[in-house]
């Protein structure tokens, strides 16, 4: 299989998985942080604790920026692939799109 995938594909699929950890770990510690500030009852701790804060939803948002262009990257070197690659790889794809679905789902239940 590795033979029929050609290397852009695999340096996309690399992006690809290196922006999905690098914004998961960002997401992790931006809700950390928000939990932190939200339980925090001293307002010279939570003043204290709001540049951090402001500092990481920045963060955040320019990982998922990079994990959307990587996506995109990957979804056009996809299309220019063989039929028959984009069959091998079908069930990773699938996988893939459930992940997105369920990070989605999350965020947006933890933004309400």
């Amino acid at each position: 299989m590795a033979d029929l995938i050609s290397q852009q594909l695999e340096k996309a699929s690399e992006d690809l998985r290196v922006a999905m950890a690098k914004h998961a770990k960002v997401n992790i510690e931006l809700q950390k942080l928000k939990s932190q500030f939200i339980s925090q009852t001293n307002p010279v701790t939570k003043e204290k604790i709001k540049p951090r804060l402001i500092a990481l939803n920045k963060a955040e948002k320019l990982a998922k920026a990079v994990l959307d262009r990587a996506e995109l990257n990957f979804q056009d070197i996809l299309r220019t692939e063989p039929a028959d690659v984009v069959d091998l790889l079908d069930h990773k794809l699938k996988e893939h799109y459930l992940r997105l679905l369920i990070r989605k789902k999350i965020t947006e239940q933890i933004n309400k």
